[in-house]
C-alpha cells in the first residue's frame, strides 16, 4: 500500500474565546473543540479527569440486580465462581473481581479458558466443574453474552448467573442477570469488561455500606483492560485510564512493576506502554493456550514471584512474536496477490489460532481495509476479523452466517469458525459485502492532521498543555501536527537499523525527531537533502523531560520521487563528487555515535580569550558539552566548556554531526581533559576524552527486537533449501552446482566445495549458514585472513540480516570494548552466524559457543593444522569451501562427504600487463574512453575518490563514471551498484567494499589499479566477469612503488617482530620499569628520535600487542593510558591475536608481492581464468594457525 494521504483540519476561529477562558494556547483549545468539547465547564472536566467524577455504576442497566444477587451470596456465605477470558481485558476483569471479592471476605473459585482445550467463552465443562465444587453463583466476565447453553446448564445445576460482558448481545440473550456496558439514556461510550468489573465492585461496596477506599490496584487493572481492549478513551473510560496510569506510576502492583521492568522501557508508564509493552506480554500466554500465568501475575503481592512470572510472560511473548512473524509473512504474501480486493480473507494451514487476531489487525492496518485471518487446524478454521471505520464486522458476518459455523464480537473486531471447504464461499460473500462503500472508506482513512505549525511553537510548555488531553488512544487520538518544508540537518538509522532519527529545522528552530520503523528514507534524505513535510506527534524526550522531540508518523517529499531523483544518473554522479569529503573527512568518525568512548581534539581554541582559560586546565579535569542547535554556522555545533561554563572551543564539525542527534535525544557524555599541548611560543591545544554514559539507542519504543530466524518455518516443505537459496540469490534459479551444495547442506553431510565468486558462492555460503542457524544453534565461518573475515561478514550480513539472522565478526583488530561486546553476545547465544579468523578460533575465542555450533564452514582453509581448528566442534557439519587442495580436503572430511567442484573457467579473460607503467592515469584514461562497462579497483577510500576524480577530469562527464567505497551510506551503495548494473553508470571506481557477486556479467574491462592485499583477491575481484562467451580485458596497473606504503599500513595494524622489538627496547631504555603515558608528547619525542620512520598508529598497535602478550600492563585514564613494560623473559608475542593475524596478513601480502612482480603475463592470466581452487599456490597452508 502507498502512503496514507493527509488532510489538514481547517483553522478553528472559535477556539480563541475558549483558549482565553482556560488560559491555554488557541491550538490546545482547537484540539478540545475537535473532541466535541465546546464549553469551559466541559473543558475543565476533560482536562482534569478524576475518579470521583465516574458515573453512578447503578446507571448501567442490570447493575442493581447483579449487585443484590452477589450481596446476598456474600451474606449467606455461598460459594462464588468467576469465569473470565484469555485476553488482557478478560484477565484484568477477572483479577478485579477476585481481588474485590477477597477484600470482602470471599474466596471465590475461578477459571480462565484454555484457548485450545476449552475454546472461547463460557463453556458447559467449566460450569460443571464449578457446580461440582459447590458454587452457587457464577460471575462471567468478558464472556457469557452468547453462551445460552452454558448458562442454561448453570441454572439447571442451581447456580445464579451474572454476566459482565461488553460484546454485542444476540437477539436471544441467556437467562441470566446481564449488566449492559452502556448507560441508559446517554451517548456515553461503553465500558470494557475490566471497566464493568471495576464499576461492579464499586457498586457492591456501596451496597454493603463499606466506606473504606477501593482496594489498591483495582483501578490499575481497569486501566490495563481499558487501554488494551482499545475502547474509546472518553467519558468513564478516560477517567479509569487516567486514574489507573497515575496509580501505576505512584504505587504499581508488584506484577505490573515487574512486567514493566522486564519490558525494559524507561520513564513513567503511559497508555502506549500498555498497548505496546505490557498488553502483548499479558496476552501472550493466552494466545499460546493457557492464560493462567497472566492472572497469577496480576494477583500476586510477592515481588519475587512477580519477577518469575514476568520473565515467563516475556518468554511466552517472544515465542508469540516468532509465530506471528512466520504467519504474517505468509499472510502478506496472500494479501499482495489480492491487494485490489475491498476486503482480505486470508487462510493458511497450521496458522496458530492465537495469532490470527494479530495478523488480521496488521493486515487491516497496512492495507486499510477489513481483514480476516483464518488458521486451518485439524479440520476446523478458526479466525479473527479486524475492521476499519465505517464497516461493521458483526453485521457483515451476520450476512455470511450460512457459510460459518459460528461467530461473535463487535463492530471492529470479531472471531469466527468456519469449515475449511467453506472458506472460498465465505471469502466471496464477505468481500461482496465489503465492496459496498469501499471507496468512501478509503477516502475516510486519510491521516487527519490537526494543524500546521512552526517548530519554534513546539515548546515544552505547550506539550505540557497537550499532555492534559491524554491519556490518548481509541476515540481520543494523539494530536498530529504538520511541519512543512523542513530540512533534515542530520539523520541516522538507529535501533538495529529500523528507525530514523533526524535533526529538523524550518528556519525558526531546530528539533530532534524519531520515526519508528521508518529507516527506509534515511539514505535518500542523506543524499538528496530535499525539504520534507512531516506529520508528527510532539512529546517530551523520555530522558530529558524539559526537552521536546517529535515522533514522526508520516513523511513526504513534496513534488519529488526520491527513488527517481537518485535514479537520475547525472544527479547521482554530481552528488557523489560534490559530497565526497562528507564521506572521507568524517570516515574517522564512522560509528562514533555508537562508540562507548573516543578521544578528539577541540577546535576554535584561539578565539575570545580561550587561550587564557586553557592555562588553568590539567589532565583529568571535567568538562561540559553544550549543544548549540541555534548556532548560525552549524546547527549541529557542540561547544566544549569548563564546568563553570567558560567556553573553550568546539568539537570538530564531522564529529559533532555524528554526536549531536544522540545528545539531543538524551545521550550523555563525560568529557575530561586528556592533554594540553603547546605553550610558550606555541598555541595551546586541548585534547579531550569522551565517554558515553547511557546504553546507546533504545530499542523500538513501540515494538520488540526483530523476530528470530526459523528456516523450517519461513521456508517450509521439501524444497526448503532451494526456496531459501532463491530468496538469498535474488530469486534467480539454482545452478546445478548450487543445487548440489544445498542438498548436502540440508542433509547435514560433510561437504568439500570449489566454487568461484561470481558463480553464486556468497548466496551458497549464506544458505549453508542459514540452514545451520536453527533451534538455538549457529554457524561458524572460519577464514584465514582478517580481510577475508570482514569481507565475508559484510556479504553475509547483507543477505542474512534482512531475514532476521544476526551475524558477527571475530578478529584481532577489534578494540577491547568491541571484543567484550562480541564475546558476550557469542556466550549468550545472541548470534546466529559467527565469522572468525583462523587465529581467533585457534585462540579459543569461539570456545564458549562450541556446543551451539551446528556447522563449521572453512573458507579457504586447509593444511595439516586444519584438524585442531575443527576438533572443538565435534558433531558439527563440516563444509570446506575453496580449500587450497581439494583432494586433501576430501580426505579430511572423510567418507560419505559430498564433493562439489564448479569447473567453470573464465574463457573470455584477456590479460593486459601494464605493471609498473610510467603513466598509469593515461593507461586508465584510454581504457575508460572505450565506452564499455569498466570497473577499476583502488586501495582504500581516499585513493578511490581521488582516482575517480582524476579520471572524471580527464575523461569528462560523458564517461558516466561513479565511485563506491565503504564510507558511502548503504542505500547509496545499493543505488550505485544498480546504476552500474543497468548501464546508467558505465565505469565504476571501487574498493573491496564492493560485493564482487553484485558485478554485472557484461563488464568488459577490469582494471586492477592497486596491488591486491593477497593473491586470492586478484581473481575474486573479477566476480562473474569472463565466465560467459564475451571477452573481458583485465588491465594490471599495480606498481612496486606501492609496496613501502602498503607495508607501513600493515605496521599500523600489526608491526612485525623486528619492529616490535625495536619499539620495546627503545621504551625500556627510556623508562626502564617505570610507567609512561601514551599518547604523550614526551613518549613520542623519544620514539621519533630513536625510530624516525615510526608512525603513531604503529605505536598504538605495538602497545596493544604488548598488553595482549603480557609484555605490558596498561590502565586507561581518559584518552590516554598509563603503560608499564614488563620483563620479556618467557613472553611470546604469539599470545597476541592481533600479532598472529598480522603475521598472517604480512605473509599473505609478501607472497602476493613476490608473485605479482615475478609472475609472467601468462601466469597472471592463469590466475584470473582458472576454476575455483586452482589458483592458490601449492604448499600455502592458509589454514594453519600461528604458532
Amino acid at each position: 500500500m502507498g502512503a496514507v494521504p493527509w488532510i489538514v483540519s481547517p483553522p478553528d476561529g472559535g477556539a480563541a474565546d475558549l483558549a482565553a477562558a482556560l488560559g491555554v494556547r488557541p491550538l490546545t483549545a482547537a484540539l478540545l473543540r475537535r473532541r466535541g468539547i465546546s464549553t469551559v465547564a466541559e473543558a475543565r472536566r476533560f482536562l482534569d479527569p478524576r475518579l470521583e467524577d465516574l458515573a453512578d455504576p447503578r446507571s448501567l442497566p442490570g447493575m442493581d440486580r447483579a449487585v443484590e444477587c452477589v450481596a446476598q451470596a456474600l451474606r449467606a456465605g455461598s460459594r462464588i465462581a468467576v469465569h473470565g477470558d484469555y485476553d488482557v481485558d478478560g484477565v484484568s476483569a477477572t483479577a478485579i473481581l477476585l481481588r474485590g471479592l477477597r477484600a470482602l471476605g470471599a474466596e471465590p473459585l475461578w477459571h480462565l479458558p484454555h484457548r485450545f482445550h476449552d475454546g472461547y467463552g463460557l463453556g458447559s465443562r467449566a460450569v460443571e466443574t464449578f457446580g461440582a465444587h459447590g458454587a452457587a453463583l457464577l460471575i462471567a466476565a468478558d464472556c457469557g453474552i452468547t453462551a445460552q447453553d452454558a448458562v442454561a446448564r448453570a441454572r439447571a445445576l442451581g447456580l445464579d448467573v451474572v454476566i459482565l460482558d461488553h460484546h454485542q448481545p444476540p437477539a436471544d440473550r441467556p437467562a441470566a442477570i446481564i449488566v449492559d456496558p452502556r448507560r441508559e439514556g446517554t451517548a456515553s461510550v461503553p465500558l470494557c469488561a475490566a471497566g464493568m468489573a471495576f464499576m461492579f465492585v464499586r457498586a457492591l461496596r456501596e451496597r454493603l455500606a463499606i466506606s473504606a477506599p477501593m482496594p489498591a490496584g483495582l483501578v490499575s487493572l481497569a486501566a490495563l483492560g481499558t487501554v488494551a481492549d482499545v475502547v474509546p478513551l472518553l467519558d468513564d473510560n478516560r477517567r479509569l485510564a487516567a486514574a489507573g496510569l497515575a496509580e501505576m506510576r505512584a504505587a504499581p502492583l508488584p506484577g505490573i512493576k515487574a512486567l514493566a521492568e522486564i519490558a525494559g522501557f524507561g520513564g513513567p508508564i503511559a497508555a502506549w506502554h500498555i498497548g505496546w509493552h505490557l498488553g502483548p506480554r499479558l496476552n501472550a500466554p493466552g494466545r499460546l493456550g493457557d492464560p493462567r500465568p497472566s492472572l497469577h501475575l496480576l494477583l500476586t503481592d510477592d515481588p519475587a514471584e512477580a519477577r518469575d512470572l514476568a520473565q515467563a510472560l516475556d518468554r511466552a511473548n517472544r515465542e508469540r512474536q516468532e509465530i506471528l512473524d512466520r504467519t504474517l509473512t505468509e499472510a502478506i504474501g496472500q494479501a499482495e496477490r489480492e491487494a485490489s480486493a475491498p476486503a482480505l480473507v486470508l487462510a493458511g494451514e497450521g496458522w496458530h489460532p492465537g495469532v490470527v487476531g494479530l495478523v488480521a489487525g496488521r493486515i487491516a492496518e497496512q492495507y486499510r481495509r477489513p481483514a480476516v485471518a483464518i488458521g486451518l487446524v485439524e479440520g476446523v478454521g478458526r479466525g479473527s476479523a479486524r475492521s476499519v471505520e465505517g464497516f461493521n464486522l458483526v453485521e457483515a458476518l451476520e450476512g455470511c452466517r450460512r457459510h460459518l459455523l459460528g461467530f461473535g464480537g463487535h463492530a471492529m473486531a470479531a472471531g469466527l469458525t468456519v469449515a475449511p471447504e467453506a472458506v472460498a464461499e465465505f471469502r466471496r460473500a464477505f468481500t461482496a459485502l465489503a465492496a459496498v462503500g469501499a471507496e468512501d472508506r478509503v477516502r475516510a482513512s486519510r491521516l487527519v492532521v490537526d494543524a500546521e505549525v512552526r517548530i519554534e511553537d513546539l515548546t515544552a510548555e505547550w506539550v505540557g498543555e497537550v499532555e492534559r488531553l491524554g491519556p490518548f488512544g481509541a476515540g481520543n487520538p494523539e494530536p498530529v501536527l504538520a511541519a512543512r518544508g523542513v530540512r533534515a540537518l542530520n539523520r541516522r538509522v538507529v535501533g538495529d537499523g529500523r528507525h530514523l532519527r533526524l535533526d529538523v529545522s524550518d528556519g525558526s528552530a531546530t528539533i530532534e525527531a524519531i520515526g519508528f520503523s521508518m529507516a527506509g528514507p534515511a539514505e535518500l534524505l542523506t543524499f538528496t537533502e530535499a525539504p520534507v513535510d512531516l506529520a508528527v506527534v510532539p512529546e517530551r524526550d523520555p530522558q530529558s523531560p524539559d526537552r521536546v522531540r517529535l515522533r514522526v508518523v508520516a513523511l513526504e517529499i513534496p513534488g519529488m520521487d526520491p527513488e527517481r531523483i537518485l535514479a537520475d544518473t547525472g544527479a547521482l554522479v554530481d552528488r557523489l563528487f560534490a559530497r565526497a569529503e562528507d564521506y572521507l573527512g568524517g570516515a574517522r568518525y564512522d560509528g562514533a555515535e555508537d562508540a562507548p568512548a573516543l578521544h578528539t581534539k577541540v577546535v576554535g581554541v584561539t578565539f575570545d580569550g580561550r587561550q587564557q582559560v586553557l592555562t588553568t586546565l590539567r589532565p583529568g579535569d571535567g568538562l561540559r558539552l553544550v549543544r548549540e542547535p541555534a548556532n548560525p554556522h552549524d546547527p549541529h555545533a557542540v561547544q566544549v566548556a569548563t564546568q563553570d561554563g567558560r567556553a573553550l572551543g568546539y568539537l570538530r564539525a564531522p564529529l559533532a554531526g555524528r554526536l549531536s542527534p544522540s545528545i539531543d535525544a538524551g545521550a550523555r557524555y563525560r568529557a575530561t581533559v586528556s592533554g594540553i599541548t603547546g605553550g610558550g611560543d606555541r598555541t595551546i591545544g586541548l585534547n579531550i576524552f569522551l565517554e558515553r554514559l547511557d546504553d546507546g539507542d533504545a530499542r523500538d519504543a513501540r515494538g520488540s527486537a526483530a523476530p528470530r530466524w526459523d528456516a523450517a518455518a519461513r521456508f517450509g516443505g521439501q524444497d526448503r533449501a532451494a526456496r531459501l537459496a532463491q530468496a538469498l540469490g535474488g530469486g534467480q534459479p539454482l545452478s546445478p552446482t548450487q543445487a548440489a551444495v544445498l542438498e548436502a547442506a540440508a542433509s547435514g553431510r560433510p561437504l568439500a566445495l570449489a566454487l568461484s565468486p561470481g558463480r553464486g558462492l556468497a548466496p551458497a555460503l549464506a544458505c549453508i549458514a542459514a540452514l545451520a542457524a536453527r533451534e538455538g544453534r549457529c554457524a561458524l565461518v572460519v577464514a584465514p585472513l582478517r580481510r577475508q573475515v570482514v569481507h565475508r561478514a559484510d556479504q553475509l550480513r547483507a543477505r542474512l540480516e534482512p531475514l532476521g539472522l544476526r551475524v558477527c565478526a571475530l578478529h584481532g583488530l577489534q578494540g577491547s570494548r568491541e571484543r567484550e561486546r562480541v564475546d558476550a553476545a557469542v556466550r549468550a547465544g545472541d548470534v546466529d552466524v559467527i565469522v572468525a579468523s583462523a587465529e581467533a578460533v585457534a585462540g579459543g575465542r569461539v570456545g564458549g559457543a562450541a556446543d551451539r555450533v551446528a556447522a563449521v564452514v572453512g573458507d579457504r582453509l586447509g593444511g595439516p593444522d586444519l584438524p585442531p581448528l575443527i576438533r572443538p566442534f565435534a558433531g558439527a557439519q563440516v563444509c570446506l569451501v575453496n580449500p587450497p587442495a581439494l583432494s586433501a580436503a576430501v580426505k579430511f572430511v572423510g567418507a560419505g562427504a559430498t564433493v562439489v567442484r564448479d569447473e567453470a573457467v573464465r574463457i573470455g579473460v584477456r590479460m593486459v600487463d601494464n605493471r609498473n607503467a610510467g603513466d598509469r592515469d593515461a593507461v586508465m584514461e584510454e581504457v575508460l574512453r572505450n565506452g564499455e562497462k569498466t570497473v577499476v579497483y583502488a586501495n582504500g577510500r581516499e585513493e578511490c575518490v581521488h582516482l575517480a576524480a582524476r579520471m572524471r577530469g580527464r575523461c569528462g562527464e560523458h564517461a558516466r563514471l561513479g565511485y563506491l567505497h565503504g564510507g558511502l551510506p548503504a542505500r547509496v551503495r545499493q543505488i550505485v551498484v544498480q546504476a552500474f548494473r543497468e548501464g546508467r553508470l558505465r565505469s565504476l571506481v571501487t574498493t573491496s567494499a564492493l560485493d564482487e557477486e553484485a558485478l554485472p556479467p557484461d563488464v568488459r574491462h577490469v582494471v586492477i589499479a592497486s596491488l591486491p592485499p593477497d593473491r586470492e583477491r586478484f581473481a575474486d575481484a573479477l566476480g562473474p566477469a569472463g565466465f560467459g562467451p564475451r571477452p573481458v580485458n583485465v588491465t594490471v596497473l599495480f606498481s612496486s612503488d606501492e609496496v613501502p606504503a602498503r607495508r607501513r599500513d600493515l605496521d599500523g595494524r600489526a608491526p612485525d617482530r623486528a619492529l616490535l622489538a625495536s619499539i620495546y627496547r627503545s621504551l625500556r631504555q627510556w623508562r626502564g620499569d617505570g610507567p609512561f603515558w601514551w599518547p604523550d608528547d614526551a613518549a613520542w619525542a623519544h620514539l621519533n628520535a630513536a625510530l624516525p620512520d615510526l608512525a603513531p598508529a604503529t605505536v598504538d598497535a605495538a602497545l596493544a600487542i604488548f598488553e595482549e602478550a603480557g609484555l605490558a600492563a596498561g590502565e586507561a585514564t581518559g584518552a590516554r593510558s598509563e603503560v608499564q613494560l614488563l620483563a620479556a623473559s618467557r613472553r611470546d608475542l604469539a599470545a597476541s591475536l592481533r600479532y598472529r593475524e598480522g603475521r598472517r596478513d604480512r605473509a599473505a601480502f609478501e607472497e602476493c608481492v613476490r608473485w605479482a612482480f615475478q609472475a609472467t603475463g601468462i601466469e597472471l592470466l592463469q590466475a584470473a581464468a582458472a576454476p575455483a581452487g586452482a589458483g592458490v599456490p601449492a604448499g600455502a597452508d592458509a589454514g594453519a594457525p600461528g604458532r
